[in-house]
């Protein structure tokens, strides 16, 4: 979703989807938060994942607009059953356009998005050595 907004402020500008995954790869690295997790949860296939995540929250952008408006401007906690049936059946799929745009997005970030693979494919190997 991060880089979704990022895209959208910066008009697709590339620089920025290398910078993402620049810090992606060193959170991975490096800190025990960001987006190490995520990045180890694709298990090798972070350009996989990062395609279609980036074209789900392009084709549900107003949905998550919406639900982020919605816990923003709730006065109280926002239960959890009635934020999940405001938005249940809403999302949309993501059709072969929306994942070809966004693998578009990544062309050029390959050699990032292999390294990054290629941590987490150490890294669940047991044979992290990581760098700092």
């Amino acid at each position: 979703m991060d880089l979704a907004v990022e895209l959208i402020e910066f008009e697709g500008d590339a620089p920025v989807v290398l910078g993402s995954l620049e810090s992606w790869r060193d959170d991975l690295v490096n800190h025990e938060s960001g987006y190490r997790y995520d990045m180890i949860a694709a298990r090798g296939g972070a350009a996989d994942a990062a395609a279609w995540s980036l074209a789900f929250c392009r084709v549900n952008f107003d949905l998550i607009d919406e639900a982020a408006m919605m816990l923003v401007h709730a006065t109280t906690n926002v239960d959890y059953r009635d934020f999940a049936a405001r938005l249940h059946g809403r999302t949309k799929d993501v059709d072969s356009g929306a994942l070809d745009v966004a693998w578009s997005d990544f062309a050029g970030g390959s050699v990032q998005l292999d390294r990054i693979d290629e941590a987490v494919l150490e890294r669940l190997s047991g044979s992290w050595v990581g760098e700092h």
